[in-house]
Parts: structure tokens; C-alpha cells; sequence
């Protein structure tokens, strides 16, 4: 969420802040950064990680005026996807015997094209899930067995 403007400059630079993590059953981290502060009404990102057996939850909230808020996915040019007809659940096949299933909780998802770049000056087609915020909220939940 920094402001990057050239190979190797940052300007705006994003600073995290009020990080918080529990453990238990299941562990979750909390943190906000202000990479945003530069935008009218000074919106604060923060996300929250909660990590359970065989799952992953991730929930983004911005909190300040702005609401056309993304968060992107980017996926390796390896896997596939398999979305519902609507997009709130699929599978991301990582093997003919290994998914992911993700399933939005909150927010609007779409897929597009995205590209991975596994080293200096190459760039391979990939996918990303594109997130869609509703008023400055999101959930979606990764699962694996």
C-alpha cells in the first residue's frame, strides 16, 4: 500500500500499526496501516487473519469515507479456478487431488486476469479474485482438508 513509483523507489511509505495477536483454538492477528492517508478523508486499512484448523478467514475493513475499496488475491499460473455460477464459493485446484475452496462471507468477488513475475523482467498470465468491499467490509474464507 505504499506508494511505489519506479524500480527499487518508494515514495508515500504505509505504516503498520496496532498490531494484535491471540492464539487459542484459533489464532488471529489484527493490524492497520495508514498507505491510504494521501486520499481524501485519510481512510485506514485494516485486516484481520484468522487461523483455524484448515482454514484461513481474512477480513479487510477501511474505515473513513472512501467505500470503492478492492482487495486482490494474486494466484500462480499453475493452479485453476473453479468458480460458482455467482462467485461466492469456489475452488482453487492446486493438484487434480488438492483445492482450496474460498467462500465469500462479505463483499462481492470477480476474477480477472493478473499477471506473476518470478523474476527480474519476466511476466508470466495468471488470475487474480478481485474482492469488492461493501461499505468498507469484507470476509472470505479459504478452506483445505
Amino acid at each position: 500500500s505504499s506508494e511505489v513509483w519506479a524500480g527499487f523507489r518508494v515514495a508515500r511509505r504505509a505504516f503498520p500499526r496496532d498490531l494484535e495477536i491471540s492464539d487459542g483454538e484459533t489464532i488471529q492477528i489484527r493490524c492497520a496501516h495508514d498507505g491510504y492517508r494521501r486520499l481524501p478523508g485519510h481512510p485506514e486499512h485494516t485486516r484481520k487473519w484468522f487461523f483455524a484448523p484448515h482454514a484461513l478467514t481474512l477480513e479487510d475493513c477501511v474505515h473513513g469515507p472512501c467505500r470503492n475499496a478492492v482487495a486482490y488475491f494474486h494466484l500462480h499460473p499453475n493452479v485453476s479456478i473453479e468458480p460458482s455460477s455467482d462467485g461466492t464459493t469456489g475452488k482453487i485446484r492446486l493438484s487434480p487431488e488438492h483445492a482450496l475452496e474460498w467462500q465469500v462471507e462479505s463483499g462481492t468477488l470477480t476474477i480477472a486476469p493478473s499477471t506473476y513475475h518470478p523474476e527480474f523482467g519476466r511476466s508470466v498470465a495468471s488470475h487474480c479474485l478481485v474482492l469488492q468491499l461493501h461499505d468498507g467490509n469484507s470476509r472470505i474464507r479459504f478452506a483445505w482438508s
